[in-house]
């Protein structure tokens, strides 16, 4: 079987190697079936590998993919000497790509990475012969030093980077030739140690840089620069079988001062503020003690695009029609720029005329001694008053308290807030007398209420004059109730429904509602009241939570808590109580026997990762310092209600986190726990229900 070969050659500084031949085609089986053939034979020119400095290389191994149309490969070969026949594809168009060893490799010494394509035309039952040339796809690095270099310095390493894809650091006498993954960019950075043990650092970036580029650097010193000063001469040429480039800079080993970036009355390093629509002067000095080499500005801001302002342009370079769009727009500076030890750029024109948002403007100073300072500077162009953040401390279910500030010198005239929510249209406008104002600090702030649960919600800050803050967007918590909190429901007649829990149900009665100072009449309350069973006392007691069990004959062990995630601000209800005289009393508590009992209703919000496991044998009961507890209120009388009569306990709280559980307790005797109490004491509690509304109370 004769062959026909797709040639690929090897373009280097020794130029392009290729082959070819034919002869006639063996079309096996695959005639009129759809197919087509590709004969292909790759060779590589062991004198071209042999001049790009890798002798180990010469006889390179390739890949070769067939990609159809639709981005898929349709036949690879690993390894192309492998193919001795016709290769079969079905009639189609396809690119042959062909891909060389160290192709996988970033960055090292002796690999280069060879790659090509091209694309072919299948035809059923017809031969193609391809050609493809293997282009070196990365970009090659040689590093000399001169012999002055070596003659004062006992140190000398340079590190070349594609700040990407790898580094290389060529040694003292390391005379190999690096490769590395072509990015676009190498950096060069010089360290050198003096017989005296001083340390330098010299650094350069180059850009544009393209694959088949030969860089070659050649570190000297220049001999000729000011002996007080002292130098570095380097040298970079490109070979020229692909692009001639030289680059020749001296690099000062004992420098003058860098550049600096001052502003003038302000700091470069913090972020300018503007008010929009104002008048302003933003003013800074470029200082170079070396003298100004070049000075590049840039961005990558649309709207600054949008003026014609470039994304990067140098203000020593700059063509006369692109300098006067730059101007016109507000952006000035001081000429001349080159060799100058001073320029003064100025964006106070530009600023006031952006609308709201921030940008950023990117300086770059590079002095004749090739140093480097690049400093940015960060512009917010804000309206004259503007919502500052809101977090979960400040949004809940029925209110939120919003924060602004203003921007302008001067107070401005009727701060205040607007908000609506997302869904209308109408916007409301808080009364300036519910805004208080600080005006050392240039705040001021409001609490939003009547709000609804569960709602999206838009507000921002105005003024008398001005509305055009940008709004921010928050969402209202839920406003959830426990499970029969009204305490209507009972699965039994010492049961309530729901989340509710007894230490003894038959402690705990159904009983009808006595309405002498209930607002509304109908309907059942929970009655709780203590009694003693064999000489133990055991308080009426009513609690959210479960799996209540008996320990022994004195003892309990239960759940408290009930799964809950929302936050209320109180806990309000209907209770009477009518309290005993204590007849029992742990030794403990033995002062209190003869007094009046007290009666108890507490309501907590915490995130445990599970109901806190109540045991009274062992007396693990909880600590209302207990750092999960997130609120807590409780109300606590000794007094007889006579009737009726209603309560209101706000949770103070102690933390914004979220809550895990809410826990709701009453009992006749505070100090049942602790078996103290009376057996006369009697507490109905009926119509419990969270509470939503502003003011939140925190813990101090």
């Amino acid at each position: 079987m004769n062959k026909i070969a797709l040639c690929v050659g090897v373009l280097l500084a020794g130029g392009l190697a290729s082959c070819s031949s034919e002869g006639d085609i063996d079309r096996g089986s695959g005639e009129g079936n759809g197919n087509g053939y590709v004969e292909v034979s790759l060779k590589s020119d062991p004198l071209a590998v042999e001049v790009s400095g890798s002798k180990a290389e010469v006889d390179p191994t390739y890949r070769v993919d067939f990609v159809d149309q639709n981005g898929n490969i349709a036949k690879s070969i690993a390894d192309h000497k492998q193919i001795t026949e016709p290769i079969a594809l079905r009639a189609g168009s396809y690119t042959v790509k062909a891909y060389g060893e160290n192709e996988s490799t970033d960055a090292g010494f002796e690999t280069p990475y060879y790659a090509g394509e091209a694309t072919a035309t299948v035809k059923s039952g017809a031969s193609t012969v391809v050609e493809i040339v293997c282009n070196l796809a990365n970009v090659k690095v040689s590093v000399s030093y001169a012999a002055n270099i070596k003659d004062n310095f006992t140190e000398y390493a340079v590190t070349v980077t594609n700040e990407d894809k790898g580094s290389l650091i060529f040694e003292e006498n390391e005379n190999r030739a690096g490769y590395l993954k072509c990015t676009g960019t190498l950096v060069w950075k010089l360290n050198l140690r003096n017989k005296n043990g001083t340390s330098y650092e010299l650094t350069q970036k180059i850009p544009n840089v393209k694959p088949r580029q030969h860089y070659n650097l050649a570190f000297s010193i220049n001999e000729s620069a000011d002996p007080n000063e002292g130098g570095v001469t380097t040298t970079i040429t490109v070979d020229k079988t692909t692009n001639d480039h030289n680059h020749s800079m001296d690099v000062v080993l004992n420098p003058k001062n860098k550049p600096q970036v001052v502003g003038t009355g302000f700091d470069i390093d913090q972020t300018f503020a503007v008010t929009q629509g104002t008048a302003t002067t933003c003013e800074m000095s470029l200082l170079a003690e070396a003298k100004v080499s070049d000075i590049q500005l840039s961005h990558s801001s649309a709207y600054l695009s949008s003026l014609g302002i470039p994304t990067e342009v140098s203000l020593v370079s700059v063509d006369a029609t692109t300098e006067a769009t730059i101007r016109a727009k507000g952006i000035t500076w001081t000429t001349p720029v080159s060799d100058a030890m001073l320029v003064k750029l100025n964006f106070g024109t530009l600023l006031s005329a952006l609308p709201l948002g921030d940008y950023a403007f990117n300086l770059l100073i590079v002095d004749t001694q090739n140093q480097r300072v690049n400093k940015t500077l960060n512009v917010t162009v804000a309206p004259d008053v503007d919502v500052t953040t809101l977090d979960a401390t400040d949004i809940w279910a029925k209110f939120a308290t919003v924060n602004a500030k203003w921007n302008s010198v001067s107070q401005p005239e009727g701060v205040t807030f607007a908000y609506k929510k997302t869904s209308d249209a109408q916007w409301t406008t808080l009364a300036t007398s519910a805004v208080t104002v600080s005006a050392a600090n240039a705040t001021f702030s409001a609490t939003l209420t009547g709000l609804e649960p569960a709602t999206a919600y838009q507000v921002k800050a105005v003024t008398s004059t001005q509305d055009n803050a940008t709004a921010k967007s928050f969402t209202t918590q839920s406003a959830s109730q426990l499970e029969n909190m009204n305490l209507e429901s009972w699965t039994s007649k010492y049961v309530p429904a729901g989340p509710w829990c007894s230490g003894n149900n038959s402690f705990v009665k159904m009983t009808s509602k006595e309405t002498t100072t209930v607002a509304t009449t109908g309907g059942v309350s929970a009655k709780l009241q203590a009694k003693a069973a064999v000489g133990m006392f055991a308080a009426g007691n009513l609690f959210t939570g479960g799996n209540f069990a008996i320990v022994g004959t004195s003892g309990g062990e239960m759940d408290f808590g009930v799964a809950y995630t929302d936050r209320p601000t109180s806990l309000s209800g209907y209770y009477n109580y009518t309290p005993g005289s204590v007849d029992y009393a742990a030794d403990a508590y033995s002062s209190m026997k003869g007094q009046s009992d007290i009666c108890q209703i507490y309501v907590l919000l915490a995130d445990w990762d599970q109901p806190f496991h109540i045991n009274t044998t062992t007396s693990t009961l909880i600590d209302v310092n207990d750092t999960h507890i997130i609120a807590y209120g409780q109300l606590s009388n000794n007094q007889s209600t006579n009737g009726w009569s209603t309560f209101n306990i706000p949770l103070e709280y102690r933390s914004s986190r979220t809550p895990k559980y809410a826990l709701i307790v009453a009992t006749t005797s505070k100090y049942g726990d602790y078996f103290t109490g009376s057996t006369g004491s009697v507490l109905y509690v009926d119509e419990l229900s969270f509470g939503f509304e502003a003011p939140v109370t925190w813990k101090q």
